[in-house]
């Protein structure tokens, strides 16, 4: 846009719309929301965060349901895994199904390897997401050959060579 065409587009502007602007820097609780969603802007996957805290603060049993997966993730119990496969792939609401695909992740098994690679089909995108990084860690998990563990060091003899 020219320099010359700026006055012209500034006049589109209704008095209303200005007044209503003016109200709005007037009102803290609408500039700490605004702040917010700019804020957000800078953050990656900001607007994955943003749509949660929304989701968040209308409905209250969300919150509850959400974290219920991450206190299963770290249980050795089978019947956990199972549950957050349940809630994975059975949940009404998004962040409790997003919530379980990480937990699966943190858990590690990779027996639930299927359950995340169903999960890239949810219709959520923020679901996929979570999916998407809970095959990644399992594929990774299952890749991996397992660990041979270190030969203890003897009694008596140091390995380490020091000068005298």
């Amino acid at each position: 846009m020219r320099k010359e065409q700026w006055p012209r587009k500034v006049a589109f502007l209704s008095r209303a719309e200005t007044d209503q602007q003016k109200k709005a820097l007037k009102d803290p609780k609408k500039m700490a929301g605004m702040g917010l969603q700019a804020g957000m802007g800078f953050v990656p996957f900001g607007g994955l965060a943003l749509g949660g805290f929304k989701l968040l603060t209308k409905d209250d049993t969300s919150r509850v349901l959400a974290a219920a997966p991450l206190t299963l993730a770290r249980d050795p119990d089978p019947k956990s895994g199972q549950a957050l496969a349940d809630a994975a792939t059975g949940q009404e609401k998004w962040l409790v199904r997003a919530a379980a695909f990480d937990a699966i992740a943190v858990r590690g098994d990779p027996s639930l390897l299927h359950v995340a690679v169903d999960g890239l089909q949810d219709k959520q995108d923020e679901v996929q997401y979570s999916a998407a990084g809970a095959v990644i860690r399992l594929s990774d998990i299952q890749a991996k050959p397992p660990a041979h563990p270190k030969p203890a060091p003897t009694k008596g003899k140091s390995r380490s060579k020091k000068n005298p």
